[in-house]
C-alpha cells in the first residue's frame, strides 16, 4: 500500500519545479535538473524517501496528489563553511587552482553541503559563486553566511556561522559543521570546528584528510 509522505521534510528546498525539469525517456519518475546537473527522483512512498535519504539524492515529494517540493531529503546536515582566499588558492595566487583537489575530497563526502563564508560572498550572488565550481558540485553549494558588522573582529567569522545556523534553526542535534579557513583569528581560541590552512599554500591533502575524518565521525554519530 502506498504511504503518503506527510512528515518528510526537505533540508534544502530548490526553487526549481518538477514540471520545468528535463524529461528522461528511460524513466518517467526521474528528471534532470540542468541548473545543478543532477537527477531528481519522484517519490510517493516512505520507503523510497528513506532510501534516497540514505543516498543523499535530490527528490520531488508527492503529497496530497500534488508535487509539494523539490530538494534534498532532511537528514543530519553536514556543513562545510568554506573560505576561498588562502584555501582554494594560495593567497592572491592562481585563483581557484586548488578547487579540483577540494572537489576530489568533496566527492568522498556525498552528504556534505557547502556554505560560502568567504568575503567573495559580499561581491557575488549565490548563483555566481556556484559557477566557480564544477557542474556536478554546484547543487552542493547551499548558501552563504550573513555579513555582520563584527565579521572582521576577533571571532567574527564564527559569529557569522552561528548566525547562519540560528537562521536555519540548526543546533547540535540536527547539524554538524566544520569551517575550512586560513585565518584562526576569525574563530574562538582552539575552535574544534576549524580546519586551518596555510594561506601561502592553500588547501592540501592534509586538510582533505581532516575533512574526510570529520565527515566519517559525523556520519557514524548521525546513524
Amino acid at each position: 500500500m502506498s504511504i503518503e509522505i506527510e512528515r518528510c521534510r526537505l533540508s534544502y528546498r530548490c526553487e526549481q519545479r518538477w514540471e520545468s525539469l528535463e524529461v528522461l525517456p528511460a524513466d518517467p519518475r526521474v528528471r534532470f535538473c540542468g541548473k545543478c546537473q543532477s537527477a531528481v527522483h519522484l517519490v510517493e512512498r516512505r520507503s523510497e524517501f528513506d532510501e534516497l535519504t540514505r543516498q543523499g539524492k535530490c527528490v520531488a515529494v508527492v503529497h496530497a496528489d500534488r508535487i509539494a517540493g523539490v530538494g534534498k531529503p532532511e537528514m543530519l546536515r553536514k556543513i562545510i563553511f568554506l573560505d576561498f582566499d588562502g584555501v582554494l588558492h594560495p593567497d592572491g595566487v592562481a585563483l581557484f587552482s586548488l578547487l579540483p583537489l577540494f572537489e576530489s575530497y568533496l566527492a568522498k563526502m556525498p552528504e556534505a553541503e557547502v556554505v560560502v563564508s568567504s568575503t567573495w560572498r559580499e561581491d557575488h550572488t549565490l548563483e555566481e559563486l556556484r559557477q566557480f565550481f564544477s557542474p556536478a558540485f554546484r547543487c552542493r553549494i547551499s548558501g552563504v553566511t550573513p555579513s555582520l558588522d563584527r565579521g572582521y573582529d576577533l571571532g567574527g567569522r564564527q559569529m557569522e556561522i552561528q548566525s547562519y545556523l540560528t537562521t536555519e534553526s540548526l543546533d547540535g542535534n540536527d547539524c554538524n559543521w566544520v569551517a575550512l579557513d586560513d585565518n584562526a583569528l576569525f574563530f574562538e581560541n582552539s575552535c574544534p570546528n576549524l580546519v586551518l590552512t596555510d594561506s601561502s599554500k592553500g588547501f592540501t591533502e592534509q586538510e582533505g584528510e581532516k575533512l574526510v575524518a570529520w565527515y566519517n565521525r559525523t556520519s557514524i554519530a548521525g546513524k
